[in-house]
C-alpha cells in the first residue's frame, strides 16, 4: 500500500497523551492487532478489464519487483501469467484493442500503490501482442496526464489527447499494427481534448476567469464556439461520459444547473441541455452504458454511500441480481462488446475490492480476484458514517472507524470513551468516503476511534459547501475540525486530552 507519509500534532494534547492510554483499552487492541505488514502489502490485482471478446482477463500486479500485465483465461481466472517478459518500467495502465488480440498499455511509475526507478519513469505507449508476448514500443516520453482510448470503429488505432501541461498539445492517432502516427491540430493547441467514440474530436476545454473554465466546440466556419462555462467550485464536479452514438449530445455532469451535480444530455452546438438525472443530495461520480454506447441506463451517487439509481427499467434485474452478490459499494468496471459478461468490484469499509464476473444471459456469477488476497472482512473494523453540524449550522459528514471487539451501546458509541485521532484528508478539494482506509483500519487495529471529517471546501457536497470554504484555510475548515472533536466528545466517542490530528497534503497543513 502507500507509504506512510503523516505529519502529526497533538489537538487539545500531545501525542505522547495518547501514547499513555489506558491498560484496558490496550488490552482490547491486542485481541485485534493486525500486523503492519498487512497495511503495508501491495495490492494484488488492480485495474481488472475483460477482453471485449470474454475469453481474458487482464490486470496490473507485481513480478519480479515490477508491474506487469498479467493475463488470465476467463474461465480460468487462476491460471493467471505475466505477459511481459523482464519489462524495462512498470505497467501505469492499459487497454484492450477491439479485435482481443492486442494489449495497449503506459509504462511509468504507478503513484498509488507501487514506486519504480528504473528508465526515468518514462509514461510511454507500448503494445504486447496476446498470442506471441510480442512488445513494441509506440511513443516517445509522453505526460502522464496524457489519456489514450480505442474504440471498436478503429480496430487498429489509438487516441491520445493532449494534456493541458504537456509541451506536445497536437491530437496523436497511432496505427499500432503499422506504426503510422498521425497528428490532428484541430484543437490549436487547446487541451484536453474530448472526442466521440468514432475518434473525431468534438470540443475542448480552457480556463476562465477565477478559475473557472469554459468549453468549446467548433462552428462549421471552424471559428469555436462556447456551449458551456462552469464555475470553480461548477467545475470541480464536472464528469464527461460520452457521446450518444446517434445524436450529437455529450452526456455531462456538472453542476452549473443545481447545487450537487447533475446528468445532462448537451448539445455542443446550441448549448441545448437536457437533464437526465438529478439528486438533492448524492453528486453523481459514475454513469453505466450499455454495450453499444446508448443513453445511459443508470447513474450512481455518492454521498454517506455510492448507490445507483436506474434510468433505463429494463435493466432493473440485472442490477437486483448484482446487489445480491455481495457486500458493499459496487461498480462495473468492465463489460463485452455485446455487453453479456460484466466485471463488478464490490468494495466497503471492511473491504478494499473484490471482483466478481455477472453474466447477463445465465443470471449467474463467480468470483474472481480479491483486491489483497490476504485480506477478509472480519479481519477489520466497521466504518459508518456519521452527520453533525458546524458552529454556524453546516451540516457536516464523516466517517468514524471504531476498534474491534469494544462494548458499545444502542446507538453505536463505545460505552468508555477511547483515544482518538482526527484522520484529515488533502486537496483540500477532494473528500473522505466510507471506503476501505488503511490508515483508518491501522489506528483502529491499536485501539484507536479514528474520525475522517468532510470539513467546508470538500468536494462531493455541492457547490455551496465548496464556495463555503473559500478563504477558511486555517479559519472556517480549521474550526469545523474543531466541532467535530467537540461531536465526538459529546458523543462519548472520545475525550479532551485524548485526541490527536494527522493528515497529509492540505491535511498536514490542517494538522500543523
Amino acid at each position: 500500500m502507500r507509504i506512510f507519509l503523516f505529519l502529526l500534532t497533538g489537538l487539545f494534547s500531545s501525542w505522547q497523551a495518547i501514547a499513555d492510554q489506558s491498560t484496558k483499552t490496550l488490552m482490547q487492541a491486542e485481541k485485534t492487532l493486525i500486523s503492519r505488514a498487512i497495511f503495508l502489502a501491495q495490492p494484488d490485482v488492480v485495474g481488472l478489464q475483460i477482453s471485449p471478446d470474454g475469453k481474458w482477463l487482464s490486470y496490473l500486479a507485481l513480478e519480479q519487483g515490477r508491474v506487469n500485465i498479467w493475463l488470465a483465461p476467463t474461465r480460468t481466472p487462476k491460471q493467471a501469467r505475466p505477459l511481459i517478459s523482464d519489462p524495462k518500467q512498470s505497467v501505469y495502465k492499459h487497454l484492450w484493442s477491439n479485435d482481443s488480440e492486442t494489449l495497449v498499455y503506459q509504462t511509468g511509475k504507478i503513484l498509488e500503490f507501487w514506486t519504480d526507478n528504473r528508465d526515468g519513469y518514462t509514461y510511454a505507449l507500448h503494445k504486447v501482442e496476446i498470442s506471441s508476448s510480442k512488445t513494441d514500443r509506440l511513443t516517445s516520453a509522453l505526460s502522464r496526464r496524457h489519456k489514450f482510448s480505442t474504440a471498436s470503429c478503429c480496430a487498429d488505432e489509438i487516441f491520445i489527447s493532449p494534456s493541458s501541461r504537456s509541451a506536445e498539445r497536437d491530437i496523436q492517432i497511432i496505427n499500432y499494427r503499422s506504426g503510422e502516427r498521425r497528428t490532428n491540430s484541430w484543437n490549436e493547441g487547446k487541451a484536453p481534448v474530448y472526442a466521440d467514440d468514432a475518434f473525431v474530436p468534438r470540443f475542448v476545454r480552457t480556463s476562465a476567469d477565477k478559475g473557472g473554465v469554459e468549453y468549446l466546440s467548433k462552428a462549421k466556419d471552424s471559428t469555436w464556439q462556447s456551449f458551456l462555462q462552469l464555475s470553480f467550485s461548477e467545475r470541480i464536479s464536472f464528469r464527461f461520459f460520452g457521446f450518444d452514438a446517434t445524436t450529437n449530445e455529450a452526456y455531462i455532469a456538472h453542476a452549473q444547473l443545481s447545487d450537487r451535480n447533475s446528468l445532462v444530455a448537451v448539445n455542443i452546438e446550441s448549448g441545448a441541455q437536457r437533464v437526465l438525472a438529478s439528486d438533492g443530495q448524492g453528486e453523481i461520480d459514475r454513469v453505466f452504458r450499455a454495450a453499444g454506447r446508448g443513453a445511459p441506463v443508470a447513474v450512481r451517487y455518492s454521498h454517506l454511500r455510492k448507490t445507483w439509481k436506474l434510468l433505463d427499467q429494463n435493466w432493473q434485474q440485472v442490477f437486483d441480481d448484482i446487489g445480491a452478490i455481495a457486500k458493499g459499494d459496487f461498480d462495473i468496471v468492465s463489460q463485452t462488446t455485446n455487453g453479456n459478461l460484466l466485471l463488478v468490484d464490490y468494495s466497503s469499509g471492511q473491504n478494499p475490492g473484490r471482483m466478481y464476473l455477472y453474466d447477463r444471459a445465465s443470471r449467474k456469477s463467480r468470483f474472481l480476484y480479491a483486491k489483497y488476497k490476504d485480506y477478509t472482512d472480519a479481519d477489520f473494523s466497521a466504518m459508518q458514517p456519521v452527520t453533525f453540524n458546524a458552529r454556524d449550522g453546516l451540516p457536516l459528514v464523516a466517517y468514524l472507524t471504531l476498534p474491534k471487539g469494544i462494548r458499545l451501546d444502542v446507538a453505536g458509541k463505545p460505552l468508555t470513551p477511547l483515544p482518538l485521532v482526527m484522520w484529515v484528508h488533502g486537496g483540500p478539494v477532494a473528500r473522505g468516503y466510507g471506503k476501505f482506509d488503511e490508515q483508518a483500519q491501522w489506528l483502529a487495529a491499536r485501539g484507536y476511534a479514528v474520525l475522517s471529517v468532510n470539513f467546508r471546501g470538500s468536494s462531493g457536497f455541492g457547490k455551496s459547501f465548496i464556495e463555503a470554504g473559500h478563504g477558511q484555510w486555517g479559519k472556517g475548515m480549521q474550526r469545523d475540525l474543531l466541532d467535530a472533536a467537540a461531536w465526538a466528545i459529546g458523543a462519548g466517542v472520545g475525550e479532551a486530552g485524548r485526541i490527536a490530528m494527522l493528515g497529509l497534503s492540505y491535511g498536514g497543513y490542517a494538522t500543523l
